[in-house]
């Protein structure tokens, strides 16, 4: 038996199956809620220790302030290291767009595939090839369809309505993890 299909690489389907398979970046909203996170519990532990600053002065006048300055610039250092990680991610994304533009005369779409127990055979303009099973590296179910991760770039997208008729998504998952044990 045998899966045969074409897909569009820039279609945006494809395009979100790939996101699925090899998972995506944090947000900027996600980094924003760590920032409030971290003011809450600065919040809650100034609240907190507001009970102890007369204990706290009895040990040494200057401890109440020793302990906001650096609850202070443990908050700053959080800040300053989530920018820097999305800078990084930035500029990784950077990278990786230049990466895409380079092979983007071997992304012309549509991509002929062809899945059997002898691995995963692609045909487009001006390129062809056949992967053994051995070489993918995940196969992932998603809300839109399977995708095979070949490696960290370069992925199979399936759509559920591109599967042979009556073929249903778990079928087809049973099948191609089938033929990846047999390789």
């Amino acid at each position: 038996m045998t899966i045969r299909f074409d897909y569009d690489p820039k279609d945006p389907i494809t395009q979100r199956i790939g996101k699925q398979v090899h998972g995506q970046w944090r947000s900027l909203t996600e980094m924003i809620a760590i920032a409030i996170m971290l003011a809450i519990l600065f919040a809650l532990t100034r609240y907190i220790l507001g009970f102890f600053v007369e204990d706290f002065r009895a040990l040494s006048p200057q401890l109440p302030l020793v302990i906001s300055a650096i609850m202070w610039g443990g908050i700053a250092l959080g800040l300053v290291a989530a920018y820097m990680v999305m800078v990084a991610i930035s500029r990784y994304r950077d990278l990786r767009r230049d990466q895409e533009n380079e092979l983007s005369g071997y992304r012309k779409g549509p991509i002929t595939v062809e899945l059997s127990e002898r691995g995963i055979s692609t045909r487009s303009v001006g390129r062809a090839e056949q992967v053994p099973w051995s070489s993918a590296q995940s196969v992932k179910m998603t809300p839109l369809g399977i995708g095979i991760a070949l490696d960290d770039r370069e992925y199979i997208p399936i759509g559920l309505d591109q599967l042979p008729q009556g073929m249903t998504g778990d079928e087809a998952m049973t099948l191609i993890e089938t033929w990846r044990k047999s390789d």
